[in-house]
């Protein structure tokens, strides 16, 4: 067991060095194209298998800040990206995937970095399910907003997809939450390592498939993705301040609004775009891993005493 949760803490340096062996050897990864939507399904399906249908409520519970949490994922994010792709240079397949992953909702993964920051997880996990049900609807509505004069975009088939290998893999697993608990129980205990390989996995075929591509253009990428990430968490936690909210959820709303769900960003842009396009979510799945534990941790150890502590004296004063 320690061995596997090893490898889920460090996944961002699997998903790496699987980006780097996939562009390095891709014919071990090619062949396996076609499994890339099943293996996302996978994913969203240990999602939905740690999740009850209670952890709904809290959208209730705590609705200003979802609400929040969910204008920002669907209007920062993808604007931040529209700011970057007009404004630097880049190959107009790689801007266009930076569209798309720009509209994902937000990814898995914040629910663990929020964790690891001492921030709210139940905010966390609200938003985060919000989002993933929106963004049938959602994603290809803005993505066709902003990128359909520079590409054809098949929104239906978007839609399609996103229910086939997002919300339909994560009802599955609510379901087998809540009629089958103890063994959803037992199998969710390695879903977090699971689903790290299988994004290393993703990533390694994604990398595989536009080898060439990425070798020209890497360094140029990777700033772009960088700062999408960083802008969505710096500029989340700036007007989260504006708007009152205290430290605590400012922090969680800005690592729930800078993870994006890069596997659908790559599974789709594989899908409607091409394989180069694909790679965005690959760059972003190792970024947001890597700045959001970096983010967490500075959270937990340097802001949680002196920051959660004014915001106790606030509430007291109230």
């Amino acid at each position: 067991m320690k061995i596997l949760k090893l490898i889920t803490d460090y996944m961002a340096v699997g998903v790496l060095a699987f980006g780097i062996l996939g562009a390095i050897e891709p014919q071990f990864f090619t062949p396996f194209k076609a499994a890339t939507p099943y293996l996302l399904g996978f994913v969203m399906f240990g999602m939905g298998l740690g999740l009850s249908f209670s952890d709904f409520l809290h959208v209730v519970t705590n609705p200003k800040t979802v609400l929040f949490g969910i204008v920002m994922q669907f209007i920062l994010m993808p604007l931040i990206a529209l700011l970057l792709v007009t404004t630097v240079s880049i190959p107009p397949e790689f801007a266009v995937g930076m569209l798309l992953v720009g509209c994902c909702p937000g990814g898995t993964a914040s629910n663990v970095l929020t964790y690891l920051a001492k921030g709210n997880v139940a905010l966390s996990v609200s938003i985060t399910i919000c989002t993933t049900l929106l963004s049938p609807i959602v994603t290809p509505a803005i993505f066709y907003l902003i990128a359909h004069n520079s590409i054809e975009i098949d929104f239906w088939g978007i839609v399609l997809d996103i229910v086939k290998m997002v919300v339909a893999p994560v009802f599955v697993g609510v379901l087998i939450n809540a009629l089958l608990n103890k063994l959803a129980k037992r199998i969710f205990v390695f879903m977090p390592f699971i689903s790290s390989v299988t994004i290393m996995v993703i990533v390694g075929i994604v990398c595989a498939l536009s080898a060439q591509k990425i070798e020209s253009s890497s360094l140029l990428l990777l700033f772009v993705v960088c700062a999408h990430n960083l802008l969505g968490i710096v500029i989340t936690y700036m007007i989260s301040r504006l708007f009152k909210f205290n430290r605590k959820d400012s922090r969680t709303l800005a690592i729930e609004i800078g993870t994006q769900n890069s596997g659908l960003g790559i599974i789709l842009s594989l899908n409607h775009l091409t394989a180069f396009a694909a790679v965005v979510g690959a760059i972003f799945s190792v970024i947001q891993n890597i700045i959001g534990s970096i983010f967490a941790n500075y959270s937990s150890k340097k802001l949680v005493d002196s920051v959660d502590s004014e915001d106790l004296v606030l509430a007291k004063q109230h």
